[in-house]
């Protein structure tokens, strides 16, 4: 039987990430085919029908895990039009050979016939997707549960999964994940002239998201920042992302004559002016009262997070307000 395409190795920095909704399918990027959501273990789809008598019209497997040289990869396109009753369809091909089925009664495979497929999100399994031809909507592109392990247009819905040839770099971070309490800025960069697209609301991003321009602030809420990086042609990095996490002023209420008040935090903050911290170490129940150890009474004085604190202040007109002590914005390294 004939070769499906020409085989070509794989760029060196090639990597891969798995495709999880419809909406990270981008036309025209390359695609492994997979039996199992890893690479560590299941089968690839490869691009050799198989010469047996018995598997004509089936493509080989490729058994995981292997070296990415062995790997062989499918262009995923969308195309609009009508063809029956789909007005939009996906080919799936290698160069300039498109995959197939050889009529609408068997489940064999062929290069240049029946070559519209749809693609859809599995209902049952998070995460995978089935590839079926327009003309045989009851069968789907799978693999054999057997152990021949042979790749055809077979009956039911069977799932399968994609992984994305990542060879656009990702965009970088001026700023790692961190706590904040002022305005942040973060910028973004990426090497080689691709445009960067971001979100800060937790979508993923596209190439219809936000076009990156310059800083981004970041002020008053916690922020996950994600990006990718935009080659001309459409194709996408991985998303990357980091999370920026707002840590609002704790305010202590004083009261009583000795204007005392108490402070738990779950992150270090700054003892203010007028005020003195004392950490409670334990209590004594018997006499009902706390054991204390003077901690810090000069105003600036860093407060560990994640202990209690009997607080003291000068009047209880006015309440204290502990703010966030972090140092100097981590840049990435």
């Amino acid at each position: 039987m004939s070769l499906i395409g020409l085989i070509l190795l794989l760029p060196a920095q090639a990597r891969y990430v798995q495709v999880t909704t419809l909406e990270e399918i981008t036309s025209g990027a390359q695609y492994l085919i997979t039996s199992e959501p890893t690479l560590e273990r299941g089968c690839i789809m490869s691009n050799m029908l198989t010469n047996m008598d018995d598997k004509q019209g089936k493509l080989k497997s490729i058994e995981l895990p292997t070296d990415e040289s062995k790997y062989r990869t499918w262009e995923i396109v969308a195309n609009s039009g009508s063809t029956g009753a789909v007005d939009y369809y996906y080919t799936i091909r290698r160069n300039t050979n498109i995959l197939g089925i050889l009529d609408i009664y068997g489940t064999d495979l062929k290069v240049g016939n029946n070559d519209k497929w749809q693609i859809k999100e599995s209902d049952d399994i998070p995460a995978s997707f089935l590839i079926q031809n327009v003309l045989t909507p009851d069968r789907t592109l799978s693999m054999t549960e057997t152990s021949d392990k042979y790749w055809g247009n077979y009956s039911g819905s069977k799932s399968v999964y994609l992984f994305k040839q990542i060879t656009v770099p990702a965009p970088e971070f001026s700023l790692v994940a961190q706590q904040f309490y002022d305005p942040i800025q973060v910028k973004l960069t990426v090497a080689g002239g691709y445009t960067i697209h971001y979100t800060t609301d937790g979508s993923t991003p596209t190439v219809n998201s936000t076009k990156y321009s310059g800083s981004i602030e970041i002020s008053g809420a916690t922020t996950t920042v994600k990006a990718i990086a935009v080659e001309a042609d459409g194709t996408t990095s991985e998303v990357v992302e980091q999370t920026y996490t707002y840590c609002p002023p704790i305010v202590v209420n004083l009261g009583g004559e000795d204007h005392l008040g108490t402070l738990y935090s779950a992150y270090p903050v700054q003892l203010p002016a007028n005020a003195a911290a004392w950490l409670i170490t334990g209590k004594d129940d018997a006499t009902a009262t706390l054991q204390l150890q003077c901690y810090a009474d000069e105003a600036g004085t860093v407060l560990p997070a994640e202990v209690p604190y009997l607080i003291q202040g000068t009047s209880n007109d006015e309440p204290l307000n502990f703010v966030l002590s972090t140092p100097p914005p981590r840049r990435k390294a």
